[in-house]
């Protein structure tokens, strides 16, 4: 990947500005008042520029334009990106099948999944980082609700919600 200054800042901007494609289902909402409309508007059109969009006009399925899997090509990790995608993608679907790596001797081999934990809870914290990087850039989010957010997040309870579900109707 460009290894530039001034391209990892645009390669930065365009990840941020991706979110903008998000614009449009927002200006849809009736409920919205004339100036949170004008204000959408505003932000949208100043960062326009950094979105990406296909020969139809339509936004890209990616910020980069690349997938994750052309990104981990290109970085050179498709190896890395194989197994760690298999891993992950069966971890957050559920899936039992998906936990078989392979035969080998007539013995079935299951991942090891010590790293799930860590990998949701860090998983976590990275987009919650990205929100908080995204806030600063376009300030949408009072800093007040973006605490309560961070504090929503780093500190949740599976137990206690689980619990809650349980109490529930």
């Amino acid at each position: 990947m460009d290894s530039e200054e001034p391209e990892r800042e645009n390669r930065g901007k365009q990840y941020l500005a991706y979110f903008w494609h998000l614009t449009k289902g927002i200006l849809a909402d009736p409920s919205l008042t004339p100036e949170t409309r004008q204000r959408w508007q505003q932000l949208y059109d100043q960062n326009k520029k950094w979105l990406r969009f296909n020969k139809h006009g339509r936004p890209l399925p990616n910020w980069s334009g690349l997938s994750f899997a052309d990104l981990a090509s290109k970085l050179g990790m498709q190896q890395s990106y194989d197994v760690d995608y298999r891993f992950l993608s069966n971890a957050a679907h559920s899936s039992a099948a998906g936990t078989l790596l392979n035969v080998v001797a007539g013995n079935l081999q299951i991942t090891d999944d010590t790293f799930v934990t860590p990998i949701l809870v860090y998983g976590t914290r990275y987009m919650l980082a990205v929100a908080e990087i995204w806030n600063v850039h376009f300030k949408l989010i009072e800093e007040s609700k973006m605490e309560a957010f961070r504090k929503q997040g780093l500190n949740f309870d599976f137990k206690a919600a689980k619990d809650a579900l349980k109490r529930s109707p």
